[in-house]
């Protein structure tokens, strides 16, 4: 891969600096950059600046109700980490969902988040989770919310939707994040597991191993003691322009047993909602098929057709999956 220039700062101060020149932009992994620009030779005029030296980007810890994941930590040392498994059991299971162990030694949540593609797991899982992104550039720090992370991005599905093979965009901020030019994510803040809490994660993909999913769905849901929802909220993938909590009357939920069917009423809005919103979806017809069911099983999980997946308190599956088995 060719580049006009490579600078690996240190510091944060020193990576918001390099991302002044209006050619800067950010590689962390470079599982899908270097894929690009190798296939198009796409960055010969562009500055690569590598953040994975800047320390204040790594590291996991935990304060205020919030674990608080450095966005340049590699994808393994969360699957490793006990901490992410029991304060975070979903966001955990969507980054063991990524490629193979390869891929995730080198891979980065921030750069999931920022890459932006419309299937990638730990997307899904942080937005229906509520994570928070902090974003750091020239004009300061702000915090927002994992969905107001991306613009909605029609031909983002019908480039990469059903085919799931890496978008090709010469350039990663053509994908709708809401980044400013100069900004990159610096940590992102994932709630922990509340008490009573349940999750699940669930992808389908086209191809069994390491293949990039074609629908994914994430679901969490908190219940009384008799068994009715108090909260819930899920996030599907590779299905919606942009990713987005489902919640409220797009997630019809809320005083129900969550019974078969309360899952069938949320799987119909999820329909709806497709047949809204996803005209250019690539495949849409398969997509719109499957979508529902596969937030479905999701939801499932939760209910008493689910099992406790063993040594992760809190997430959970469904007895017999109907989804491809994790890796």
């Amino acid at each position: 891969m060719i580049a006009a220039s490579y600078a690996c700062p240190n510091t944060l101060e020193e990576a918001v600096a390099a991302l002044a020149d209006p050619a800067a932009m950010v590689i962390a992994g470079g599982t899908d950059l270097m894929v690009k620009g190798r296939t198009r030779n796409s960055y010969v005029a562009r500055a690569l600046v590598d953040v994975t030296g800047v320390n204040e980007m790594r590291g996991v810890t935990v304060h205020d109700g919030l674990l608080d994941i450095g966005a340049a930590e590699p994808l393994a040392s969360l699957v490793e980490s006990k901490v992410v498994r029991s304060l975070s059991p979903v966001l955990w299971q969507a980054v063991r969902s990524v490629g193979g162990v390869q891929t995730r030694n080198r891979a980065t949540l921030g750069g999931n988040l920022a890459n932006a593609c419309p299937a990638a797991d730990g997307i899904c899982a942080c937005v229906a989770l509520g994570a928070l992104i902090k974003v750091v550039g020239s004009q300061g720090e702000r915090t927002i919310d994992a969905s107001e992370l991306f613009r909605p991005c029609p031909a983002c599905l019908a480039h990469e939707g059903m085919l799931v093979r890496t978008c090709l965009f010469a350039d990663p901020r053509e994908k709708k994040t809401t980044l400013e030019p100069g900004e990159l994510i610096a940590r992102v803040l994932v709630p922990q597991r509340a008490e009573g809490e349940l999750g699940s994660y669930v992808r389908l993909s086209t191809n069994r191993g390491i293949g990039l999913a074609s629908v994914t769905a994430s679901a969490i849901v908190v219940r009384e003691q008799d068994g009715t929802v108090r909260l819930a909220r899920a996030c599907v993938g590779g299905v919606l322009p942009a990713p987005r909590a489902l919640e409220g009357s797009e997630l019809p939920l809320v005083g129900t047993k969550l019974e078969n069917a309360d899952v069938l009423r949320c799987s119909k809005s999820l329909g709806t909602i497709m047949d809204e919103e996803c005209s250019r979806l690539a495949n849409g017809s398969y997509k719109r098929r499957v979508a529902p069911v596969v937030l479905g099983d999701a939801l499932r999980a939760l209910g008493q057709e689910g099992e406790d997946v063993p040594g992760v308190p809190g997430l959970r599956r469904i007895a017999v999956p109907s989804w491809e088995e994790d890796r």
